[in-house]
């Protein structure tokens, strides 16, 4: 081999090693790259998660707190002789909230000089709590339905006992504990700051909830935690508790994953989620609410709750298995071997044509020491080289079609992954919408259970705020229908069509909603004369139109504050089209601005200072499951028109 074949081998050599070292270097990027957003992700979900058992942990603490401002536990006597039975009611109502939404087992009124081993002089019996709000789980052995331990009043559940006996030591002896540390810190109210009342907790204890033992007979299923705040009486002085017993198995279930752990480092409380045992994670560090530096992502945050006598930590983790099978890793990997590939492609091609070119380079000499001997030898060799040309210059032709035809395999796989990442996203955004959902509506309810309360006791001490609670009720539906445009927008399963006339279906819907609108915007409804049918969901259009149509009195109550003598009107029109049926909602408010208009449909766009931004994205998606679609025309200053039209019958057999 010649010095000049030596060169151009080992620059080739170099040159390959070079992409090589580049195409790893490139992937160990791609790897720090996604550990950091693995981190930052597994992050995000951990602070939703910590919000959320935060709001449950709170939710035992804001009842409890009720609990102990209302005027029958402040005022009560030792056995509670004195309780009236509005506090009774309202005491019952709570507790039953509480064991549906945080399956609190037990709560329990008691004193602060609560001595369980001393003789009660009244009783002649070992001293008990002045009231226990347990019939939710009393005697679960007897067979005794749930709807009717609901009915019972507290000391009123059946004296007849079936199941295992029910132990109360345990929580009769941390309550005296909850007591002493209050009476320390907290001797009267003036010691609290406002209505921030201290919670505190103690280690887990056996409890008398025999709900799950009496399957099992394994303590652990009786095995729960207490909470406690402390209540004054009306000259101030600290009085008692008010104390919830939860099962462990119960704190386990506000754990939104099985990844997650419940910690209190100061009590020695730990619940952990099924899956913290697979993460491979120390123990002792996650009992202790540490991060494990073994993990790739796993951090403690701290619960912002009441002050008490202890802090509570969420721990969290992902194992490492979970990174190096996520998407941008494979991603990473994949691309490695795509560029390996390539770079052996290229290789085995610079060492053809170099093979190549080599052996046409010894026929050339061969030809030029040889041509005065034969000349038709030469012209054969000639014949060869320019054959072997041909060849080489095929070969490149080949190598670009390949390189060609790979960039557009790459480009097609892209674009796929993109389009699964989409649909992913979409359906975890309906999961997400139906989880906000369902723990937004539950609160919803504890807030128009207890607004129901409150004003039947001020309508009964004659104290008028019916103002107060129209801007109650106001906010409570305006958070409802953000829900239900949240819904809307997020579903995207088949609708239920019926054939109904549309337009006396309208006429219904406007004569429904004509009450909550200002009197002062005038409604106008122009209908056909005759009948027209349709096939439509009547719930999913009913949404649809009332979003619109509340939009457009809202545009109209916005002009007439600032344009007193301006007369708002509004009109909704019917009519049948080439397209179908059209549904058209046309106001003489300000209008929408040319360049907010291509962008009203949006998903969460809104030019107003409150609501989702979903009611005409929900409205056109609800448009087009039908079949149809939605329009928007508007001139600033001059109104706007919403036209929502869907396919009739007609059509659709004209369409086939």
């Amino acid at each position: 081999m010649s010095k000049i074949s030596k060169i151009a081998v080992l620059g080739a050599t170099c040159l390959l090693i070079g992409f090589a070292s580049l195409i790893q270097l490139r992937f160990k990027d791609e790897i720090a790259s996604a550990r950091e957003h693995f981190i930052k992700e597994q992050h995000a979900e951990a602070q939703d998660h910590v919000r959320k058992v935060t709001q449950s942990l709170r939710s035992i603490y804001e009842n409890l707190r009720m609990l102990a401002v209302l005027p029958s536990v402040r005022t009560t006597q030792r056995h509670g002789e004195n309780f009236s039975e509005e506090g009774l009611i309202t005491f019952q109502q709570i507790y039953n909230n509480l064991a549906d939404n945080v399956a609190v087992s037990e709560v329990y009124i008691v004193p602060i000089d609560f001595t369980p081993d001393r003789i009660d002089t009244v009783t002649l019996k070992k001293e008990a709590p002045i009231l226990a709000f347990d019939q939710l789980i009393v005697d679960p052995g007897n067979g005794v339905a749930l709807a009717q331990r609901r009915l019972q009043m507290p000391g009123s559940a059946s004296s007849d006992y079936t199941g295992p006996p029910q132990i109360e030591d345990f929580e009769y002896a941390q309550l005296t504990q909850h007591a002493r540390w209050l009476k320390d810190h907290y001797p009267d109210i003036s010691h609290v700051n406002g209505i921030a009342m201290p919670m505190v907790s103690g280690p887990e204890v056996i409890t008398c909830d025999n709900t799950h033992f009496v399957k099992t007979e394994n303590d652990k299923d009786r095995s729960g935690i207490i909470f406690s705040v402390p209540y004054f009486g009306m000259d101030g002085q600290l009085r008692g508790t008010i104390s919830a017993i939860m099962l462990s198995s119960a704190v386990k279930d506000l754990l939104p994953t099985p990844n997650l752990a419940l910690v209190n480092t100061e009590t020695q409380y730990f619940a952990d989620g099924d899956g913290i045992a697979q993460l491979g994670a120390a123990r002792g560090l996650v009992e202790a609410g540490q991060a494990d530096p073994a993990l790739i992502y796993s951090e403690a945050t701290s619960l912002s709750l009441p002050e008490g006598n202890s802090a509570w930590t969420l721990w969290s983790g992902t194992s490492n298995a979970t990174f190096w099978a996520s998407k941008e890793v494979a991603d990473a990997y994949n691309e490695r071997r795509n560029g390996a590939i390539i770079l052996l492609f290229v290789g085995l091609a610079a060492a053809a044509m170099f093979s190549l070119a080599r052996r046409n380079l010894k026929q050339a000499r061969a030809l030029a020491l040889g041509h005065e001997r034969a000349r038709i030898t030469a012209e054969k060799s000639g014949a060869k080289a320019s054959e072997a040309a041909d060849q080489l210059r095929h070969l490149n032709e080949d190598v670009s079609r390949l390189n060609s035809e790979l960039s557009a395999r790459l480009r097609d796989l892209s674009e796929a992954q993109e389009e699964i990442i989409k649909r992913g996203k979409m359906a975890h955004l309906g999961n997400l919408v139906a989880t906000v959902a369902h723990e937004i509506r539950n609160p919803l309810a504890s807030i128009r259970n207890t607004l129901f309360l409150l004003e039947r006791k001020l309508k009964n001490a004659n104290i008028n705020a019916d103002a107060q609670f129209l801007r109650i009720e106001t906010g409570v539906l305006r958070c409802d229908n953000i829900i239900a445009q949240l819904l809307d927008f997020s579903r995207s399963q088949r609708i239920e069509c019926s054939v109904q006339d549309l337009a006396d279906w309208l006429q219904n819907l406007l004569e429904e909603e004509a009450g909550r609108i200002d009197p002062a915007i005038v409604i106008k409804l122009a209908l056909p004369e005759h009948d027209m049918p349709v096939g439509f969901d009547p719930e999913r259009l009913r949404r649809a139109i009332i979003n619109i149509f509340n939009n457009a009195c809202e545009a109209l109550e916005l002009r007439r504050a600032n344009e007193p003598e301006f007369k708002p009107e509004v009109l909704l029109n019917l009519t049948q089209t080439f397209r179908g049926a059209e549904i058209t909602v046309t106001d003489n408010g300000p209008g929408i601005p040319q360049d907010l208009l291509a962008k009203v449909g949006e998903p969460f766009f809104t030019s107003k200072s409150f609501g989702s931004g979903l009611g005409v994205a929900a409205a056109m998606q609800v448009a087009q499951l039908h079949g149809g679609g939605l329009e928007v025309q508007s001139i600033a200053g001059q109104g706007a028109n919403f036209t929502i039209w869907l396919p009739t019958r007609e059509v659709r057999v004209l369409a086939a």
